[in-house]
């Protein structure tokens, strides 16, 4: 039997997923694996399988470390935040390995981290809207 979903049913699980996914922030979680994120979604983990594959035609990681690398961009654009290195913006942003953040990375914009920022400083920075981050809270208190 064919166990694939329908086009109505994988919408609405994406349009809760996205929910999740921008409310929640779950990809936050350096550890986050695709059954929690069944779990939270309430979404089987065959159906969320499904939803990456058909839907977003992409696996579960990437999908994951690119809602990451969008936070992590928001932090690199948000003044309050250029204290901190590259690689505790990346932690922060939920990657647990500063390789595959930089593979990552690298895939997406086609150069290093600190190449990008010096490209892009003078017109990004301080610029976005962080409204929906969660404050980031000082080292030492």
């Amino acid at each position: 039997p064919n166990s694939a979903i329908s086009k109505p049913d994988l919408e609405e699980s994406a349009h809760v997923f996205e929910t999740l996914m921008k409310e929640k922030k779950p990809y936050l979680n350096k550890k986050l694996t695709l059954n929690q994120l069944s779990e939270q979604a309430a979404i089987s983990p065959n159906k969320l399988s499904q939803l990456f594959s058909i839907h977003y035609q992409s696996s579960f990681y990437e999908f994951v470390n690119d809602y990451r690398l969008n936070h992590l961009e928001l932090l690199l654009e948000n003044p309050k935040t250029n204290k901190y290195t590259i690689s505790a913006l990346a932690e922060m942003s939920g990657f647990n390995s500063k390789a595959t953040f930089y593979k990552v990375f690298k895939a997406k914009h086609s150069v290093s981290p600190s190449q990008y920022l010096k490209d892009n400083a003078g017109d990004k920075y301080g610029k976005g809207d962080f409204n929906d981050l969660e404050p980031i809270k000082p080292e030492n208190g």
